[in-house]
């Protein structure tokens, strides 16, 4: 008797250890152990190898706390949007499908708050379709033509081009030693790091994570995950420097396919019912911003001044912070403009919205403030075409993903006494906040804050990747 339970034990251990060998090989075939490499190795090959994947398909999701949910929630209760589907759904979270394959896309995407788009893009035929369900409405755009610089294949395009430049004419070969030298070239800015991540949407990747060097940013990390196959980014992610375990921003792939697609999954028909629309995109006429660049350089702007130098250039005092540790940088100086004769309305030729959250009744007759801010408004609406708006001051305080943008500019007083009127029109500024001894418009994000005041007849803005209580603490020393 004893002999058969010392039998049955030892079989069960074998069977316990055959099993436990079964899940080890089953759990190292499901996440493979990726061969070891650098940064510079590992951009090299996502430049090299992820062009060669002809098809990817999968689902998708985003999410979007950057504001934090509070925000978005008053922001739309007051019946307010974007006047943008698409924008108003990525400023929140979702979910959906994607297919791309050569010059073909499709697009099929759900917010959080509901509402579908879906948006098949043909490159040959030069058509976007895209389709609101929120809407009902079904726009077809015409693509303008390209460049010959920015088609694939065309004259001056790379693989290997960044930013409008190259990586000094690289080839595979000494391509891994460009991208290192750009890398040590960031490096007092950012480190880089890669390591084997969590498996994302089943597949082995390497993540790469940039990790700023400024002390006093809200920035934590940024990572990337790439498929350790096909060198496909799958996944993005952005970390506020607050909290390292929940992304601010994400977006990637939670099922991925590099199969090939059936051509019949771009093919679009809208809805009979659906409200059509054509439209003819352009690409934007640079010819002002060129204009503008050549004025800069002729006036010798495009060099970094000292703020006694900036002050010779525009002929006012230049204001700046007193009592912070941010060191200077360099201030710059733009010459004054003037605005298009044909500048559309404010707040999209409305002027100010006297509905809100009064589903659409006029709230004017019972708010004498609310009546007053229309008239400056309508005031302002008239007084803008045409006018002349500069010269503008930028100053930089700090380092690299810590620094804070410090914008004067010099406008009509009555465009400086308006300000708050034009303001209050944008739902994320809704009331003036106090910052020292000013009264501010602000907005805080998870990475970063800007406000805008009028000060001593001029506007004021300060921006950056800084936590709120840093910016407020600068905007309060400027005099």
């Amino acid at each position: 008797m004893r002999r058969r339970i010392y039998m049955l034990l030892a079989a069960m251990v074998v069977v316990i250890m055959g099993l436990t060998a079964w899940l080890a090989v089953a759990l190292a075939q499901e996440d493979p152990t990726l061969p070891t490499t650098t940064p510079a190795q590992l951009l090299a090959q996502v430049a090299e190898q992820a062009p060669r994947t002809k098809a990817v398909g999968g689902e998708f999701s985003w999410s979007n706390d950057m504001f934090g949910a509070g925000m978005f929630e008053s922001f739309h209760r007051g019946g307010s949007t974007s006047g943008d589907p698409g924008l108003d759904l990525l400023m929140k979270s979702g979910s959906g499908r994607l297919w791309l394959q050569g010059d073909r896309a499709r697009l099929e995407s759900q917010g959080s708050a509901g509402g579908d788009t879906i948006a098949v893009l043909d490159g040959k035929a030069k058509t976007l379709w895209v389709y609101s369900s929120a809407t009902h409405t079904a726009t077809k755009y015409t693509l303008p033509d390209l460049p010959a610089g920015m088609k694939p294949g065309g004259k001056g395009f790379s693989s290997t081009t960044l930013g409008g430049g190259t990586l000094g004419g690289a080839t595979a070969v000494d391509l891994p030693a460009k991208i290192q030298e750009a890398i040590d070239e960031f490096a007092p800015h950012a480190t880089l790091s890669v390591e084997q991540g969590v498996p994302v949407a089943g597949r082995a990747v390497y993540l790469l994570t940039m990790t700023p060097t400024a002390v006093n940013t809200a920035v934590g990390s940024a990572q990337v995950a790439i498929d350790g196959e096909t060198y496909i980014p799958l996944q993005i992610q952005v970390f506020a420097k607050s909290d390292a375990a929940k992304p601010v921003l994400s977006a990637g792939f939670t099922r991925v396919s590099y199969n090939a697609i059936d051509p019949k999954m771009f093919a679009f028909t809208p809805p009979a019912d659906a409200k059509m629309q054509e439209k003819a995109l352009a690409l934007p006429d640079m010819s002002g911003l060129k204009q503008m660049d050549a004025a800069r350089k002729d006036a010798g702007s495009h060099k970094s001044l000292t703020l006694a130098e900036a002050e010779a250039k525009v002929g006012f005092p230049v204001l700046a912070p007193s009592g912070v540790t941010l060191p200077f940088k360099g201030a710059y100086v733009m010459p004054a403009q003037k605005l298009p004769e044909d500048l559309g309305k404010l707040g999209g030729g409305d002027g100010l919205a006297t509905g809100g959250s009064n589903g659409g009744r006029d709230t004017t007759a019972k708010n004498p403030g609310l009546a007053n801010a229309q008239q400056s408004l309508e005031v302002l609406q008239k007084m803008l075409p045409g006018m002349t708006i500069g010269p503008v001051v930028v100053s930089a305080y700090g380092d690299s993903f810590g620094t804070v943008a410090l914008v004067q500019v010099k406008v009509d007083p009555l465009l400086a006494l308006g300000l708050p009127s034009l303001l209050s029109q944008v739902p994320f500024f809704a009331q003036p906040v106090a910052m020292g001894d000013k009264s501010a418009y602000r907005i805080d994000a998870k990475l970063g804050s800007a406000a805008i005041w009028p000060q001593d007849g001029y506007v004021m803005v300060a921006a950056g990747l800084v936590p709120g209580g840093d910016l407020t603490s600068f905007v309060g020393s400027i005099r």
